[in-house]
Parts: structure tokens; C-alpha cells; sequence
């Protein structure tokens, strides 16, 4: 079958590239993921940036002072989803 056929091409005569390359679409960048990538999982995997070092959300909360900040990050995972939370970097002061 020929690329064209196929839906390969665009209105130009070259390839499609899809987002992230190599292996097909990421999660993260541009294009919706499928539903259960989506969906907030596991709290405790969500990357988080405090003092100059990346951690788990878990780790982050056992050397946390202070009042918990737990909802604040189940709303960001639940905004980015699973996938990208695992990817991105949540910045805390």
C-alpha cells in the first residue's frame, strides 16, 4: 500500500512526524494521552524539585516542615496527569 494511502502523507508530499519521535506519541507533549495514562494512579510517584534535588512526592513529604501540601499536588497530578507528573518536575520553595 502506498504512503499516501495509508494517510502517511500531508497536504505536501512528506511524512507525518509524530510528537516525541522513536517509539510513537509521548503522554506529554501536545496530543492527548489515552484515558488510563491519564488518570492519577500513585501520588507518591510525582517528581518534585526542592532545594536543588529531584525526588519522589514521598520522599519530598517525609523532610517537609510544615503543613502538608497534599492536595495542592494531587490537583497538579490530576491536572498533568500520571504520565507527565512522572516526567515533570513539581517546583516546591
Amino acid at each position: 500500500m502506498r504512503a499516501q494511502e495509508q494517510g502517511l502523507l500531508n497536504g505536501r508530499g512528506s511524512r507525518r512526524r509524530w510528537w516525541g519521535g522513536g517509539g510513537g506519541r509521548r503522554a506529554c507533549q501536545g496530543r492527548a494521552a489515552p484515558v488510563d495514562e491519564r488518570f492519577l494512579k500513585d501520588l507518591d510517584r510525582v517528581l518534585v524539585l526542592h532545594r536543588r534535588a529531584v525526588m519522589p512526592y514521598a520522599a519530598y513529604a517525609r523532610k517537609r516542615r510544615g503543613p502538608s501540601d497534599e492536595r495542592e499536588v494531587e490537583q497538579y497530578a490530576r491536572l498533568v496527569g500520571q504520565a507527565c507528573a512522572e516526567r515533570m518536575l513539581l517546583y516546591r520553595a
